[in-house]
């Protein structure tokens, strides 16, 4: 055992200071590798060798598997700038290395994805929004707004998709929360992004939630302002009679029910609030000049709040 555990240790050390030299010879142009998540050793192995970063697939599993990093590759965009032998490679791709800047962005709770693509194009260097919009409008409230750490270089569909499979991981523990409600997903999303833009404080929107859902279970319209930022950009103070009698699928004074779509891309605390409403009394409510909410049993009470607050 002593011998065969001995040969082994002699080609592992063999094996290492070979690919310690396996440098490839060619003239490297400056690049962006790119591992995908779940890449196996084997994989990525052939992503580096389609890429011509190495000479050999099997020196360059030898070198990772010997580094205790088999299983702990790193998905992501490495910046490529000279050429590495296999074992500085595959510490680079264990630890994370990416050599590209980063640049720290915050995404608000409540933004649309236009303005999202506005935020990026601010932050990060030839960022193209209009690609952005036009690829990330069909996922309108599932770009889930937090802090992100973007390479300064990142492309649309790459942003795109980190935020997607953040929002995934959000919300997936909610997710049997969203099934055992009555509700669609989407529909919690949908409630989550109107919720997000009527009410300030988790626990407003946990009432306010449960007023929407409310109207909505007696056939009533949801009579709510906020899908009018979305479509024609004017907020309570500025709609007339005519925006509140246009027909649009959004507009929730003409239409029952739920809009088509989400309005913005909530946060999780207007997620739980849409999926923990808090049954009260009310059946209406208003905001203040300070944003404050105020709440009413009925339509008499309403008037004389709006008269209180706003008038």
């Amino acid at each position: 055992m002593r011998r065969t555990y001995f040969i082994v240790v002699i080609v592992g050390i063999v094996s290492l200071c070979i690919a310690f030299f396996q440098v490839p010879k060619y003239t490297l142009h400056p690049k962006v590798l790119s591992i995908p998540k779940g890449a196996t050793l084997s994989e990525v192995a052939d992503i580096l060798k389609s890429e011509r970063l190495i000479t050999s697939s099997f020196l360059f599993k030898v070198s990772a598997t010997l580094l205790f990093g088999a299983d702990k590759i790193k998905a992501g965009e490495y910046f490529i700038s000279r050429h590495y032998g296999p074992i500085i490679l595959a510490l680079r791709l264990i630890r994370g290395d990416y050599d590209i800047a980063r640049v720290r962005v915050l995404i608000p709770e409540g933004v649309t994805v236009a303005q999202i693509g506005e935020i990026l194009f601010r932050s990060l260097k030839g960022f193209d929004i209009d690609l952005f919009v036009r690829e990330a409008t069909s996922i309108e409230g599932y770009l889930f707004p937090d802090t992100y750490l973007f390479p300064e270089n990142a492309k649309p569909e790459q942003v795109i998709g980190w935020m997607y499979e953040h929002f995934k991981e959000r919300i997936a523990p909610l997710l049997p929360e969203v099934h055992s409600s009555g509700h669609t997903l989407e529909d919690i999303i949908i409630m989550a992004s109107i919720i997000e833009r009527e009410a300030r404080t988790y626990e407003d929107r946990r009432i306010v939630s449960g007023i929407l859902w409310k109207r909505i279970s007696i056939d009533m319209p949801l009579q709510v302002d906020a899908p009018f930022v979305y479509t024609i950009g004017k907020g309570s103070a500025d709609l007339t009679y005519d925006d509140l009698a246009e027909e649009s699928p959004y507009n929730t004074y003409v239409n029952r029910g739920l809009p088509p779509g989400p309005i913005a891309n909530p946060g999780i605390d207007a997620i739980e609030a849409a999926l923990r409403p808090e049954e009260t009394e009310y059946l209406f409510y208003l905001s203040d000049v300070q944003g404050i909410t105020h709440y009413a049993r009925n339509f008499d009470e309403h008037k004389a709040n709006k008269a209180l607050y706003l008038d």
